[in-house]
């Protein structure tokens, strides 16, 4: 199902919407907008209850390139559940969760997250930055936190490693059959589909029944993560 009415994300919907979830502050401005693959985040500041001169900032993540309703309140509250598991263990590197509204029964039209702000630029990467100190640096401490991340969020599925990957190839077939992934072909997913055996095997040994799963990024890349003046991952 489609929805509705498309989002009303001019600044005054934004922050009456914010302002609906009672965060124990006085939100005052939309910042700045910014648009990734799979979201619009707009930062906000706002004043904390009680302080009267020290802004903080907070992001406004709206899910885009989703028609589906349902899937869309899914989405959002997967990952509400899922930030809020790596809050209680003290996973430093993900936005903390501070308010949600999972309905498109809002100002804004559209279900959305409220997430703390990560100070900080998009890391660049090419051929001349960082230079290598640094690019080795970033890269030990991205292991490290790709690392933490398993450890914190390691448990038992649901359904078995084999279930969850052929589940993700019947999807792509059906986007690639609708005509939504262009660059794929049926030829596509039956080689992924092929080649299971190999993917799931440890030490040479399929593991088709195996149901430890754990967080991953989705969409790890550059401009995906934010890093101070001295490139430390934020």
């Amino acid at each position: 199902m489609l929805p509705k009415d498309e989002p009303r994300l001019d600044e005054e919907s934004i922050l009456t919407a914010v302002r609906q979830l009672n965060l124990r502050g006085t939100f005052l401005s939309v910042d700045g907008q910014f648009r990734g693959g799979q979201c619009s985040v707009y930062k906000l500041s706002f004043l904390p209850q009680g302080d009267t001169q020290d802004r903080k900032s907070i992001a406004v993540r709206v899910p885009l390139h989703m028609t589906d309703r349902d899937g869309i309140v899914s989405a959002l509250r997967t990952e509400w559940q899922t930030l809020s598991k790596l809050k209680q263990q003290d996973f430093r590197w993900s936005p903390e969760p501070l308010g949600f509204s999972l309905t498109f029964d809002n100002p804004i039209k559209h279900p959305f997250l409220v997430l703390s702000w990560g100070e900080g630029s998009q890391a660049r990467w090419d051929d001349y930055h960082p230079p290598r100190l640094l690019r080795d640096k970033f890269l030990e401490e991205l292991a490290t936190i790709q690392t933490r991340l398993i450890e914190c969020s390691m448990e038992d599925g649901k359904t078995t490693w084999q279930g969850f990957f052929e589940r993700i190839i019947r999807n792509k077939r059906s986007r690639v059959i609708n005509g939504m992934l262009p660059g794929l072909s049926e030829k596509d997913c039956d080689e992924q589909q092929a080649r299971l055996c190999e993917v799931l095997s440890i030490e040479g040994q399929a593991d088709y029944n195996n149901r430890s799963f754990a967080v991953d990024h989705g969409d790890l890349k550059p401009e995906n993560v934010i890093v101070d003046e001295h490139y430390n991952i934020k």
